[in-house]
């Protein structure tokens, strides 16, 4: 699942098993290793949480390294190296609580992680998404992320020596406003010709945007594909999210991802240029937070030199978090 794919196709197997070692180098005979567990309770995909209980036999404070490292059902993969904090007893302060949705207010139901200071945990849902960190005395912040949520960050935490805090926290779930790959038309888009539908350049099967699908780009083009206006009230945290091919004149022809509050004065929040491989894009659109009318377009603008195959856009998404979620387009 790390592979980058952009210029081919590299197999991707399930992980079989996860491997820690302890105070031991991976590579070195009689390396042994202990066995970590699956956060959903099975090692059988390409992308996987999981969680080792670790036993420092001698106690002693300090830090201990530790080596991780994934396999598959043929071979070990790479080995990450990490650390384990050993404190003295009563020296450090403590906090603890669960994780809920904010909208709801029902538990988590996919796993978050925690991180306060150089301490990092794993809630699971299988275990009532309770979570417990410790740290030194001191003022802390708190961050928490977790698929489908907006991150968190609780500032402030202080913790004191020998003493436990609870904190219950509420994660707002991320809410998709759009999702469009192309493979329905411009129903969600304005398009000024000869932006369209192509087929033969595509993230995702069967089609993809593309500013010239019948070929390359013309000389001088100024041309954009434009999302219909958004009613964003009462809504925060919009992000725009795309994955991109951008085949132009490196340095002087140039795709833009623009946007308005009005429809006419538009502000770049992105652009590329020479870039002939997919790559994901991920904006974070705050600047239209609460905006009644909220316009998002893709203008493709070039010289009078050289013309390439241009800009194709896939797989685009549009999210935004707000205390009761919402759907459907406005």
């Amino acid at each position: 699942a790390a592979y980058n794919q952009a210029n081919g196709s590299d197999p991707v197997d399930a992980v079989a098993g996860v491997d820690l070692y302890l105070a031991q180098l991976p590579w070195n005979p009689g390396a042994v290793p202990r066995s970590a567990r699956a956060a959903d309770g099975s090692f059988d995909g390409a992308s996987e949480w999981f969680h080792a209980d670790v036993l420092i036999e001698d106690d002693a404070p300090g830090t201990h390294g530790v080596f991780l490292r994934a396999r598959d059902d043929a071979a070990s993969g790479p080995a990450y190296a990490a650390s384990i904090d050993v404190v003295a007893p009563g020296s450090s302060g403590r906090v603890t609580g669960e994780l809920r949705n904010a909208n709801t207010g029902s538990l988590l139901a996919v796993p978050a992680v925690l991180q306060l200071g150089s301490s990092a945990t794993l809630a699971l849902p299988g275990e009532q998404m309770q979570y417990a960190l410790r740290a030194l005395p001191g003022n802390h912040s708190l961050k928490v992320s977790a698929e489908g949520y907006a991150p968190l960050e609780v500032a402030g935490l202080n913790l004191v020596a020998g003493q436990t805090q609870v904190r219950n926290l509420n994660l707002v779930p991320i809410c998709h406003l759009i999702e469009d790959s192309a493979s329905s038309g411009l129903g969600n888009f304005s398009a000024q010709p000869p932006w369209g539908i192509g087929t033969t350049r595509f993230h995702s099967a069967p089609a993809a945007f593309t500013d010239s699908p019948d070929g390359d780009y013309a000389a001088n083009a100024d041309t954009a594909l434009t999302l219909v206006p958004l009613d964003l009230r009462d809504v925060s945290n919009v992000h725009l999210a795309f994955q991109s091919w951008c085949d132009t004149e490196a340095g002087f022809d140039r795709g833009r991802v623009e946007i308005s509050t009005n429809g006419s004065v538009w502000t770049e929040v992105w652009s590329c240029s020479g870039s002939a491989e997919w790559q994901p894009v991920d904006l974070d659109l705050g600047a239209l937070d609460d905006a009644a009318s909220a316009h998002i377009r893709f203008r493709l603008a070039s010289d009078g030199a050289v013309q390439r195959e241009g800009w194709s856009i896939d797989d685009l998404v549009v999210t935004y978090t707000t205390d009761i979620s919402r759907g459907g387009l406005f």
